[in-house]
């Protein structure tokens, strides 16, 4: 069984400059295989090489999103009421 490296990350607070630079850098250092982020209120931020996002932002609020590596495959997102939470299943491919 291959192992996933999960996370989590509260973007609040942070400016759009810093989000970009600031998550990015995140991603490659810790060598995640899953990101799970709060707040989130674009996917300008969130687009990383490498990698594929799946967001839940609401109208009015921030909202929620997976990041995930290219090689995971994500199935049966579901979104939980605008911006709230996202579930789903993976499988890992090579």
């Amino acid at each position: 069984m291959e192992t996933v490296k999960v996370a989590t990350f509260n973007i609040n607070g942070i400016s759009k400059r810093a989000k970009a630079g600031m998550f990015e850098y995140f991603l490659y250092r810790q060598d995640l295989d899953i990101l799970l982020v709060q707040e989130v209120t674009s996917l300008e931020t969130m687009n990383v090489p490498g990698y594929v996002t799946n967001l839940n932002i609401g109208n009015t609020m921030p909202g929620t999103a997976f990041v995930a590596r290219s090689k995971i495959n994500l199935t049966n997102i579901t979104a939980l009421s605008p911006g709230r939470a996202l579930s789903l299943i993976s499988e890992v491919y090579g």
